[in-house]
């Protein structure tokens, strides 16, 4: 038996299974099978996991006024290591910054990458900062990229508040708790086109864009330039659907969802052991 077989007779033992983050549709393609052939309905429910939205809500305004607070900087919070990436998204500001775009909601302002991450205690992580740094001067935009290492929660908060695009760029993450922080600040997020930002965070909200999908250096230099030439009222209205979108992970839907999940699993094991 293979590993996806075992995996989906494993399955059976539920009518109802719950997932924590954007794996359902993974899940479904492993137990699906199997469950039809034993008539089981199929019921996955992704449970998300609980995000600090309303503390960012209440730090951050999203509003008309509050949009002279902002920039056309760009963020980018992520840990040092080899899989965020952090070279793409150098290589793609480089090549957004050097087209010279115009950015009329911005006329007097040069947009600046501001990368925030934490530094393991490491002599790798640290050499990875120093190498990113070389890399931001032979790419010639190192007045334009400002390193900000173990930053504290308050000034990451108050990034996203002057700041106007969250930037994401880990192949095929799972979630992405930093995604949903960008969206309730009210940021337009650029994201990998790949797994839970992908799947899960960044969509439509009544059927209009919340953010941009990026792959290859030449993509997220294009969602850079959608994201900072949008009209006043266009970065407005997604900042709003970004922020609504970010809703759905709050702590409170967290606990409602896994508190029900919860109770469904006790009833259906009473009701097995009762047989």
């Amino acid at each position: 038996m293979g590993g996806g077989e075992c995996f989906g007779e494993a399955g059976q033992l539920f009518s109802g299974s719950l997932f924590v983050s954007g794996v359902q549709g993974h899940v479904k393609s492993l137990w699906g099978p199997y469950r039809t052939k034993r008539s089981k309905a199929f019921d996955i429910d992704v449970v998300f996991p609980p995000v600090a939205v309303e503390e960012v809500t209440e730090a951050v305004e999203v509003s008309e006024s509050s949009e002279k607070n902002r920039g056309p900087d760009l963020v980018y919070i992520a840990q040092f290591r080899p899989e965020k990436n952090h070279r793409l998204i150098l290589e793609a500001f480089a090549s957004f910054l050097h087209s010279k775009v115009e950015l009329p909601a911005y006329s007097n302002e040069t947009p600046k990458l501001v990368l925030i991450g934490s530094v393991r205690n490491s002599h790798d992580d640290a050499k990875r900062v120093y190498q990113l740094r070389l890399l931001a001067h032979e790419l010639n935009i190192k007045d334009n990229v400002e390193f900000i290492c173990d930053a504290p929660w308050p000034l990451m908060l108050e990034r996203m508040r002057t700041s106007s695009v969250g930037v994401n760029a880990m192949w095929n993450e799972h979630f992405g708790i930093g995604v949903v922080e960008y969206q309730a600040a009210g940021m337009i997020a650029v994201v990998n086109n790949s797994g839970g930002p992908k799947l899960d965070i960044v969509v439509d909200v009544d059927g209009k864009p919340t953010g941009f999908h990026a792959s290859t250096a030449q993509e997220y230099a294009e969602g850079f330039r959608k994201a900072l030439t949008l009209s006043p009222q266009e970065t407005l209205d997604m900042r709003r659907r970004a922020r609504r979108s970010a809703e759905r992970f709050t702590d409170k839907t967290f606990a409602d969802k896994w508190l029900g999940n919860a109770e469904k699993l006790v009833a259906l094991q009473i009701k097995r052991t009762s047989k």
